[in-house]
């Protein structure tokens, strides 16, 4: 993301109104592009926009620190950086949140059909016994792998995540229909809104493990040429922090393992949040340089204001990426925080 792209994200207009010095009337701040004495600038704050009622002047804190300043608009957007404390990212990051995206935006239609508007139930002893069997019929073979490779997983990162491919599905679902009842398949999570069976094709398995016991299964469509991630439906599933990744920080919060694995992909460690935000991430961020980096989305955007304000209450430093201006008044209470 540009550095200015990650101003208007991260700092609060109002803020930046306050660090001008510029003074505050019954109404709304003096505005300096015309002789105000009365306060006529109003802050559309959910926007990280101002506007003034009288001469009809409007922009973001890049304008009004220019015209305040003196400055042009490189210069504006450098003291802005340095006083709120904003760090440009490298292009190797930029090249990664492009991509990212772009997986994303790819896997929205799998994602919606399989997942269902809301994951709101724990994950049983009955839903551990189906994830096992499922995940004992899997198997690593060549065509995970070269699936894989093909999308960028190097050799030793699919080994350490623990893929596998769902070899003769059909099979396995009537292995499984001999096993449990539709009911209890659908109540794990593993049938679509059809109630047909999730890993009707080829289809890769990434196991979540709890110290020794498997917790959770994720699937990943090959048959369909779809990247997206199906996790159970209507499920609070775990967190999966990836695997050891070539490079040690940043270390990204993300809401789907899709985001999560393309992160891991390039190199970078992930934590992928698919249930509720709760006091879990702290003991995996301890200790480490955080990124928050959440989709353009209303449901994004709330992931996005939960952790920040867990990480923000509990002291954490961190960095919000590809996020969109859609924190409100809570900004100032981030800024005011990490003074």
């Amino acid at each position: 993301m540009k550095l200015i792209e990650k101003i208007r994200y991260q700092v609060a207009i109002r803020a930046v109104f306050n660090a001008l010095n510029i003074p505050e009337g019954a109404l709304g701040f003096h505005c300096p592009f015309h002789n105000d004495k009365t306060g006529t600038i109003l802050l559309k704050e959910t926007e990280n926009r101002f506007s003034c009622s009288v001469c009809g002047a409007s922009g973001t804190a890049v304008d009004v620190v220019k015209k305040v300043k003196s400055l042009d608009t490189d210069s504006a957007v450098a003291w802005l950086a340095k006083r709120f404390d904003i760090e440009a990212d490298s292009s190797a990051h930029a090249d990664l949140l492009s991509s990212w995206k772009s997986d994303h935006e790819a896997a929205m239609p799998t994602l919606s059909r399989t997942m269902g508007k809301a994951q709101n139930r724990e994950i049983s002893e009955k839903d551990m016994e189906i994830f096992t069997a499922i995940y004992t019929h899997g198997k690593t073979g060549q065509a995970a792998s070269m699936f894989l490779e093909h999308r960028g997983f190097t050799p030793e990162q699919i080994d350490a995540a623990g893929f596998r491919i769902v070899e003769k599905p059909r099979i396995l679902l009537v292995e499984l229909t001999e096993r449990f009842t539709k009911d209890e398949l659908d109540a794990a999570g593993v049938l679509d809104e059809n109630r047909e069976f999730i890993f009707q094709k080829h289809n890769l398995l990434i196991p979540f493990h709890n110290e020794t016991q498997l917790r959770f299964l994720a699937g990943w469509d090959m048959g369909a040429g779809h990247r997206a991630i199906i996790f159970p439906r209507r499920k609070n599933c775990p967190l999966w922090l990836s695997p050891e990744t070539k490079n040690r920080s940043p270390l990204f919060i993300v809401e789907d393992l899709a985001g999560a694995l393309t992160f891991y992909r390039a190199g970078f460690p992930a934590l992928a949040v698919p249930g509720k935000v709760t006091n879990d991430i702290l003991s995996f961020i301890s200790g480490k340089q955080v990124s928050v980096c959440g989709e353009k989305s209303e449901r994004g955007n709330r992931f996005n204001r939960e952790v920040i304000k867990l990480l923000t209450e509990n002291g954490f430093d961190f960095q919000i990426r590809e996020t969109a201006p859609c924190f409100d008044s809570f900004l100032e209470y981030i800024a005011a925080k990490r003074r």
